[in-house]
């Protein structure tokens, strides 16, 4: 069956499953670098290690993983995925120790490659060229409703009744998907068995190799050490409790509160934002302002600002973080919609995603007491890449003044 129900509808409800599903992950964000004792970790290498592992493991999983989406069909894919991640959260209420949450973090680590791949290859097959950014805008904005659920919600279930509690409530949640996969029309990602054969043939194209690229230095930065850090730099300034306006949270309260506001405003921005760059406007010059803003303001993560002013720069990196993933995203998918063997592709770029995530906590919790250096590091990456869009940018306007 094709489609009974439109493409956007479709994208939304996969969208929804997967946010679901992403609620304690992200929870675990912002929880894990301060009730780290709680699980009984001993230092916060661990907590580094935790939260990078998830996504390590995906780059030699990723290909088993969009294996059995292709053979699988679409909804039983979902089931599993959905009944593995209730095990998992279960697991976090009733293990301790490393070695435990290492083994729950490797198997949510390739439950989420399975949702992220459905998840990209639905938007990928689903869109055309009019069209492309608008649809991951809406799957990008969606999902992430899981994330605002999960750092906000989680942030005060886990200082109100533990962060252990707190994974089992979320475990119970995450039952809640199930309706959402039998509304699904779209259930089958086959592809002809000759286009699986020419799999590597893009490999060798400079415009994806440079999307790679891109989509890896942008994970490393936003998903890995921005929101893996925020917390740690928040208590480290502010202290474990912060009173705002005469009410007091907890840094954990505050850091989840913070970095959920981008999940409440992501269902709609990202649309918007990609709506915007599937019209004249482009990608690029969109992607080069975020970009150049990012870099300028990445330093200042670890500074001691009066703490509005810091939490603005925290918003305005979180605005850019919405423009950037969404249009580095859609760059990927433009580059691999004319192809006929996408799967493989789209597993190549979320192996280069999950190696930047993972590789962001596990570098920034190794460096994060020797001042900025680390961020100074940081903010040199997002000035690459906004050169990289300009060079690009330029490029094509200067492609379309030939053409006209």
């Amino acid at each position: 069956m094709r489609r009974k129900k439109s493409s956007k509808e479709n994208i939304i409800l996969i969208a929804l499953i997967t946010g679901i599903c992403l609620m304690t992950d992200s929870m675990l964000y912002i929880a894990l670098p301060l009730y780290w004792r709680e699980v009984g970790l001993t230092s916060l290498a661990e907590v580094g290690i935790l939260l990078s592992v998830n996504r390590l493991i995906r780059i030699p999983l990723n290909p088993l993983a969009a294996l059995l989406t292709r053979n699988l069909s679409i909804r039983s894919a979902l089931l599993l995925a959905i009944s593995v991640t209730t095990f998992v959260n279960v697991g976090f209420f009733y293990l301790d120790g490393f070695l435990f949450w290492f083994i729950l973090r490797c198997i949510w680590g390739f439950i989420w490659a399975i949702l992220r791949i459905s998840g990209q290859l639905l938007v990928v097959h689903l869109s055309s060229d009019s069209d492309k950014g608008t649809l991951m805008g809406v799957y990008n904005g969606t999902y992430r409703l899981g994330s605002l659920i999960g750092m906000g919600a989680g942030g005060l279930l886990c200082f109100e009744v533990g962060l252990k509690t707190t994974s089992l409530i979320f475990a119970c949640v995450c039952l809640l998907a199930i309706p959402f996969v039998f509304l699904l029309s779209y259930t089958s990602f086959a592809e002809k068995q000759d286009a699986r054969k020419e799999k590597f043939s893009l490999l060798r194209n400079p415009g994806v190799q440079v999307t790679l690229i891109r989509g890896f230095s942008v994970s490393f930065l936003l998903q890995g050490v921005f929101a893996s850090t925020v917390s740690y730099y928040m208590a480290k300034h502010y202290g474990l409790f912060l009173n705002v306006n005469g009410m007091e949270f907890s840094a954990g309260v505050a850091a989840g509160l913070l970095l959920g506001l981008r999940w409440a405003w992501e269902p709609l921005l990202a649309p918007k934002i990609g709506e915007m760059s599937d019209g004249k406007r482009g990608r690029h010059s969109i992607l080069l302002f975020a970009l150049l803003i990012t870099a300028g303001l990445y330093p200042f993560i670890d500074s001691q600002l009066p703490f509005f002013i810091w939490g603005f720069f925290i918003v305005v990196i979180l605005i850019c973080s919405t423009v950037i993933t969404t249009l580095t995203d859609t760059l990927f998918s433009d580059e691999i919609s004319t192809h006929p063997s996408k799967a493989p592709m789209v597993t190549c770029y979320s192996i280069a995603v999950d190696l930047g995530a993972a590789l962001g906590p596990l570098l920034a919790f190794q460096f994060i007491s020797e001042g900025k250096h680390f961020l100074l590091f940081c903010a040199g990456l997002a000035l690459c890449l906004a050169w990289m869009s300009y060079k690009q940018n330029i490029k094509q306007n200067t492609g379309s003044a030939v053409t006209t």
